[in-house]
C-alpha cells in the first residue's frame, strides 16, 4: 500500500492530528475507525517498517522544503496539493 491510496479522495484527508474516526475525533492512525489520515498519519499507516516511512518522509520533505506537518496544516495547503505530490513521488 502507498500514502496516495490511503489518501485516495478528500474525505480520506485532516489536518492537525495523524487520523480521525468518521465522528471526527482524533485517533491512531492504526485504529480501526481511522477514516481519514494527515500525510504523516497515512504514511505511517502505508510504511509502518520504520526505514521506508523515514525514506518517504525525507523524500517529500526535500521535495516542499519544510515539515510535512507544517505544510499538510497550512491552510493554502490543498487536497490536491497533497494527492499530486504523492502521486507524483509515487509514494
Amino acid at each position: 500500500m502507498k500514502a496516495h491510496e490511503v489518501l485516495s479522495d478528500e474525505g480520506k484527508w485532516t489536518r492537525e492530528v495523524m487520523a480521525r474516526t468518521s465522528e471526527g475525533r482524533t485517533c491512531f492512525e492504526e485504529s480501526l475507525t481511522a477514516c481519514s489520515w494527515c500525510v504523516e498519519g497515512a504514511l505511517s499507516l502505508a510504511y509502518p517498517r520504520l526505514a521506508d516511512n523515514y525514506e518517504a518522509t525525507d523524500r517529500i520533505e526535500n521535495k516542499i522544503g519544510r515539515k510535512i506537518h507544517r505544510w499538510n496544516d497550512d491552510p493554502k495547503t490543498t487536497f490536491d496539493d497533497v494527492r499530486n505530490l504523492l502521486l507524483e513521488l509515487d509514494i
